[in-house]
């Protein structure tokens, strides 16, 4: 009878500790993650891209992007030998949308557009679907 006991109390212990692993709460509700990274435009310079990711809730998320192109030389000399400057751009976009996670993956889904995914690796977040190489978001402290 004392063995049983034993057996079922280890059991116990077993089932409530993997219970416990698999009901992990949502760790990413109320942090931000940011990518910046450098675009070159030929005959103007380098476009700074900055992608800012906040998990607002559990289940509602907002990404901004903001591109900065600072002004640059005009391609051509003017007559009297000046080079006109062409002006820049500072540009925000901001979209809204939800979130699920599930085995290390988070997919977005915004309110109009197809769902990005984001892979959990090493502490960073990674996408392929934002541009045409992979992007790693830090998380903001």
């Amino acid at each position: 009878m004392k063995l049983h006991n034993i057996i079922l109390v280890t059991a116990l212990i077993l089932f409530t500790s993997c219970s416990v692993m698999c009901n992990k709460k949502n760790k990413l509700t109320g942090t931000r993650w940011t990518c910046e990274f450098n675009v070159f435009v030929a005959d103007a310079g380098n476009e700074a891209n900055t992608v800012t990711l906040s998990f607002v809730s559990a289940k509602k998320y907002t990404i901004t992007t903001r591109r900065v192109l600072p002004p640059y030389p005009a391609m051509r000399m003017n007559a009297d030998g000046t080079v006109d400057m062409k002006p820049g751009y500072d540009f925000e976009y901001t979209e809204e949308g939800t979130y699920s996670v599930k085995n290390g993956v988070i997919t977005l889904t915004p309110e109009n557009g197809a769902p990005t995914t984001f892979h959990i690796v090493l502490g960073k977040l990674k996408t392929e679907d934002l541009y045409y190489e992979p992007l790693f978001f830090s998380q903001e402290k």
